[in-house]
This record gives structure tokens, C-alpha cells and sequence, in this order.
């Protein structure tokens, strides 16, 4: 059974909705993650440092304060280097965004290696700091992979666009050129109109009178003789006849012309 025109409209239309609302949290997440990813593991590489510097020292003041700038300093580290990284590829700054994965990898390779170095951290912290950085690394790499597919839909979206209007410029001028076409067609048409008049007003009165024939043995003398003075498109416009028969009446009318000149009379 087909659906109603109204049921088959909201469907479109909360589909839509839907896919608008998901593209807008898939950017929110995509923006926030590199600044929120490197939070957990921060924490984790923080409290090693904590344990580690109170073990040395056994000032809990102390120990706080350079946990929290290691924190901090290796919170700067990654959110920066994953940004830039994303930020540098989305801009197709290659060279650069390897750089900053480089240096992302490091921070990796860093906050891994201080998590499970220090002794001070009991195991299950230590597997609970080293499962955070790996997921900030897989966080990472998901956008940078995103991040190249919306560079490829955006590469792709201007190609289309450069092709639509290379098609509309195209389009457009073979436009131009059928309009002028036909102004030129236009043209040619008044132009022989003209030349019809023009001619129809230099034949005599009995010539203008008489119905033209497209026969030659039909034409009368006076007909005959006077297409030596006219051209073959006159011939053609008056007399309805192609360009080469108008040729071949004009060739005879000249050589009629000539033998009256000579003789006094056509024959």
C-alpha cells in the first residue's frame, strides 16, 4: 500500500533533522576531543609524579605542585600537537602535520613510558593510565582520518562546482552563438527581400506583369535579355529558380545579348 504524500514528507524531513543534528555533534566532537582527550591520561601521568616525588621528598606540597605543572606541561603537549596535527593536514601542510604527529607520538611514547616506569604506581593504575593514552593515540588517529575525508568532500564539492560552471559558461556561449546565428539568419532573409524588391522595381511594367516562368523556352525576348544585367542572386529571387539554373540563364541571356548586338535581333 503506497503512503500518504504526508507520511512519506515527514519522514524526509526527520531524516533530515536527524542527519543535521548528527553532523552538528560529530563537529562538536570532533573540535572538542583534541582538548579533552589528553585530560584522563594527564591525570594518571600526574599522579605517577605525585607518588614519585613524595616517595623522594615526603612533601605532599611539594609533590603536588610539580605533579600538577607535569600535568599541565604534558596536557599542552598533546592537545597542541593534535591540533596542529589536524589543523595542519586539513590545510594540506604536510610537511608540518608530520611534524606534529611526530611530536604527538612522543607525548605518547612519554606519558606511556612515565606511567609504567615510575614504581611508585601500583599495577592497576599503571594499566588504567597507559589504556587512557592509548585511547587518546586511537582518538587522534580517528581524527585525522576524518579530517581527511572531509578534506576529499571538499575537494570534490569544488571540482563539481568548477564543472558546473565550466558546463553553465558552455551552455551559455553555445547560447550566444545560436542567437547570433539567428540574427545573422535574420539578416540574410531582409537582405534578399531587399534585393527582390529592388529588382522587381527595375524590370518593366509588362516583365513585372507577366508570370515568371521557371522554364527558359518559356520566357519571352524581353526576359531572356534582361537577365544579362542582373546577378544570379537577382535571377534566383525573381524567378524562383536554383543558383545554377540561375547561372545558366545568366551564361545564355549574355550570349543572346551579344548575337542581338551583332545581328539586330534574338534568335
Amino acid at each position: 500500500m503506497k503512503q500518504p504524500n504526508w507520511m512519506t514528507h515527514t519522514e524526509q524531513y526527520a531524516d533530515a533533522l536527524f542527519g543535521m543534528v548528527g553532523n552538528i555533534l560529530t563537529a562538536y566532537i570532533s573540535r572538542l576531543a583534541p582538548f579533552v582527550v589528553p585530560l584522563a591520561p594527564a591525570f594518571f601521568f600526574a599522579h605517577s609524579i605525585y607518588g614519585q616525588v613524595l616517595t623522594m621528598t615526603s612533601d605532599q606540597r611539594l609533590a603536588l605542585t610539580l605533579a600538577g605543572i607535569s600535568a599541565l606541561g604534558l596536557e599542552i603537549v598533546g592537545i597542541m600537537a593534535a591540533h596542529r596535527a589536524v589543523e595542519f593536514y586539513s590545510k594540506g601542510e604536510t610537511g608540518k602535520a608530520k611534524t606534529a604527529v611526530v611530536i604527538t607520538t612522543i607525548y605518547l611514547l612519554i606519558g606511556i613510558g612515565g606511567i609504567l616506569l615510575f614504581e611508585n604506581t601500583d599495577f592497576n593504575a599503571k594499566v588504567t593510565g597507559v589504556v587512557m593514552f592509548i585511547i587518546a593515540g586511537m582518538v587522534y588517529l580517528l581524527l585525522g582520518l576524518t579530517e581527511e575525508s572531509r578534506k576529499a568532500e571538499r575537494e570534490a564539492a569544488a571540482t563539481q562546482e568548477q564543472e558546473e560552471e565550466r558546463l553553465a559558461e558552455k551552455l551559455a556561449w553555445e547560447r550566444q552563438l545560436e542567437l547570433e546565428k539567428m540574427r545573422l539568419d535574420h539578416e540574410l532573409k531582409l537582405k534578399r527581400l531587399e534585393t527582390k524588391k529592388a529588382v522587381s522595381k527595375t524590370v518593366s511594367p509588362t516583365v513585372a506583369g507577366t508570370v515568371m516562368a521557371t522554364d527558359w523556352r518559356k520566357l519571352n525576348e524581353e526576359q531572356r535579355l534582361s537577365m544579362a544585367s542582373y546577378s544570379t542572386e537577382q535571377i534566383v529571387n525573381l524567378y524562383g529558380v536554383s543558383d545554377r539554373t540561375a547561372e545558366r540563364w545568366q551564361s545564355r541571356s549574355r550570349k543572346l545579348s551579344a548575337t542581338v548586338q551583332n545581328n539586330g535581333s534574338a534568335k
